[in-house]
């Protein structure tokens, strides 16, 4: 109703309460609230924030397509438009005031005076923002039926939150993308007797395969053909963090890793664990890969963590232009070559974890970057994990990882297998007795337990070594760090 209306000069903020950049830029959006209000023109501005899984309705009507999205509306205005707000120029409050037309016809303020604005610390008014505590998400450790449990629901998050951003029917280059992503489900996920907790991705899977026409011509129309039409609420199991607003981006990477590793045992176990009408296998992992990246593109709706992934896919890091050229269409696929899909989304999420731990040092390091050895304690899996993972004493300041091993790691955590992990159960990797630390209990991509003791220790020694020269670091770092792996 407030846009509606157009009563006065607004900020609209559009953010989701699982993307890690809305749940960042809160603290900037309070202090851009700050600094308006303190000016003499910017009393009467309104602050306004929308959920965009809570008011769905809301966001496909005004075609909000990545979050967070902030939007300034002039007195009478009743449509959010096109333009969103300069980011890098939302802390400026005369670029704020201009926008939304509240300085036409006044003097503008000088530099000293926008400095004073900047400083002064006046409560927000009219701010209706998430109420979020900092506290440390819950952690049970859990096995592979739950890291399945969670990837389906992830997958149902996204058709009924991802897949339509907007009403009316699919793009075309949408409507193709989300065909080719349903295909490569299809091949992929894992579907016999013992991962049940896909039965019902396998059933919504084959109703998009036979009916896909008439679901893209609505959200309605999808909805329907799945039986979603009453959206009911999403719950993780290990991916439970501040009650499930992070479940959706950690069950997505679960899928993820699910699909990649999948890819490469297509092929590897005579399709024990795959459906009879599979369609024919991708034959080019650079295919595989581009289908996943625009997947990304089109339906991960985490503005910032798009960009980030699309650049990194387009710049051609993890040498994702070139890894997969021995396996070109017209070369047969052996099994170590088919393993470099999983191998390269494992060293993206690796290097997410190391990016976001930058970011969070930015934020709350005053830029200090981190150390190398803090750098390996965010990457996956740990020494204590997998030890033979780790290659000792090779390729100098860097870590140099056994890849074999990895595989076999990802390929143990993700893919259906006779063996379970246990506190006193050792795994061999290989014919050399390389194995996995019996101390693992399948670990989900996020890695709590081992973010949240190196936070400790950063805490610990921070009140040693920084006492009376800076405030005690609090629980909100703590749980900034354990949403790293978003």
């Amino acid at each position: 109703g407030f846009i509606v209306r157009g009563d006065g000069a607004r900020i609209v903020e559009f953010y989701a309460p699982w993307c890690g950049h809305c749940v960042h830029f809160k603290p900037q959006f309070i202090k851009i609230a700050n600094r308006v209000h303190s000016h003499p023109f910017g009393e009467n501005v309104m602050f306004h924030a929308i959920s965009c899984t809570a008011h769905a309705k809301i966001c496909n009507h005004y075609n909000i397509h990545g979050y967070p999205s902030v939007f300034g509306l002039k007195d009478g205005q009743t449509n959010v438009g096109e333009e969103q707000l300069d980011r890098s120029k939302i802390g400026d409050v005369g670029y704020l005031l201009d926008q939304l037309g509240v300085m036409d016809g006044k003097v503008k303020d000088s530099e000293e005076e926008q400095d004073h604005y900047k400083e002064k610390d006046v409560k927000p008014k009219n701010l209706k923002q998430p109420d979020q505590k900092a506290s440390i998400p819950s952690y049970t450790p859990h096995d592979q039926s739950t890291i399945y449990k969670d990837a389906a629901t992830s997958f149902q998050y996204t058709l009924q939150n991802s897949i339509y951003m907007s009403n009316g029917p699919l793009s075309k280059d949408k409507a193709v993308a989300l065909q080719k992503w349903i295909r490569l489900l299809y091949m992929t996920l894992p579907h016999d007797d013992d991962t049940s907790e896909f039965n019902t991705t396998w059933e919504q899977l084959k109703i998009l395969r036979s009916k896909f026409n008439t679901a893209i011509t609505s959200k309605d129309e999808m909805l329907k053909l799945l039986g979603l039409e009453k959206e009911a609420g999403s719950e993780w199991s290990t991916c439970r963090m501040d009650n499930d607003q992070f479940g959706y981006t950690c069950g997505l990477w679960n899928l993820f890793h699910i699909i990649t590793v999948g890819y490469a045992e297509h092929d590897d176990d005579n399709g024990t664990h795959h459906p009879k009408d599979a369609p024919p296998p991708i034959q080019s992992e650079v295919k595989a890969s581009i289908i996943l990246r625009n997947y990304i593109d089109y339906f991960f709706s985490c503005r910032e963590c798009r960009e980030h992934f699309l650049k990194g896919y387009d710049d051609c890091a993890h040498d994702v232009c070139h890894r997969f050229e021995k396996t070109g269409e017209n070369n047969s696929s052996s099994s170590s070559n088919s393993q470099e899909l999983a191998l390269w989304l494992w060293e993206v999420h690796n290097g997410v974890n190391v990016r976001l731990l930058h970011e969070l040092f930015d934020r709350e390091e005053k830029g200090r970057r981190p150390s190398l050895e803090e750098e390996e304690r965010v990457l996956w899996p740990s020494r204590d994990m997998c030890r033979d993972c780790w290659l000792e004493g090779e390729g100098g300041d860097g870590v140099v990882w056994d890849k074999e091993v990895v595989y076999r790691f990802l390929k143990m955590t993700y893919w259906p297998n006779n063996e379970t992990i246990g506190e006193n159960k050792s795994h061999h990797l290989s014919t050399q007795n390389k194995r996995i630390s019996p101390k693992i209990t399948f670990m989900t991509p996020i890695y709590l337990l081992g973010i949240a003791a190196f936070l400790w220790y950063l805490v610990k020694k921070r009140e040693k070594d920084e006492v009376g020269r800076r405030k005690k670091l609090d629980f909100s770092i703590v749980q900034d760090v354990d949403k790293l792996i978003l």
